[in-house]
């Protein structure tokens, strides 16, 4: 802000501090300290590496809890459907028609998870910016395109998950599945 601006807010302009890219020898009246901007520069670079590396290790985990999520949903919703799986087998239906069955029933999951979790995720998002404190100004915002990446992670571990569960629903003994039931 110019010591202009500043006198027309009402506010006496007194610098307490210089930001400089010249070496500066002595001190002066009122000020309290002289900043380099290399210094700064490096700060701020070896600020934002250490952000990024939390953000990568933030998503590494958000990825592996998915592919948690997933799988046990899924090994949930196969294990509770293996009888009607095994009488659908029985009954003539081939396996690709059940593995798209079981391969919707988690992509609502998904789609439903997502509706449900944009918003929640946005709540607990602009709830925890105010404890990064007052000295770091940030807003709270989830971009169309994050949105679209998050989506399409989603999709692609369901995907890779489903691929895994299609060689169970291939495999399965029916008449031992079937036995089971009595």
């Amino acid at each position: 802000m110019s010591p202009d601006k500043l006198r027309d807010l009402g506010f006496n302009f007194t610098p307490t501090s210089v930001v400089t890219s010249q070496h500066v020898n002595g001190s002066y009246d009122g000020v309290g300290g002289i900043l380099y901007l290399n210094d700064l520069i490096d700060g701020w670079n070896v600020m934002e590496e250490t952000s990024m590396t939390i953000i990568a290790a933030l998503l590494f985990f958000a990825i592996v809890l998915a592919i948690v999520i997933i799988y046990n949903l899924n090994i949930m919703s196969f294990t509770e459907m293996e009888w009607e799986i095994a009488t659908l087998k029985v009954l003539g239906f081939k396996s690709s028609y059940l593995i798209r069955l079981l391969a919707s029933q988690c992509l609502f999951f998904i789609i439903a998870g997502f509706l449900v979790g944009i918003p929640l995720g946005y709540y607990v998002l602009s709830m925890l910016v105010p404890a990064f404190g007052k000295d770091l100004y940030f807003l709270p915002s989830i971009s169309t395109a994050n949105l679209a990446i998050t989506f399409a992670i989603m999709v692609s571990v369901s995907i890779v998950v489903n691929m895994f569960f299609s060689l169970k629903i291939r495999k399965l003994d029916m008449v031992e599945s079937l036995k089971d039931l009595e």
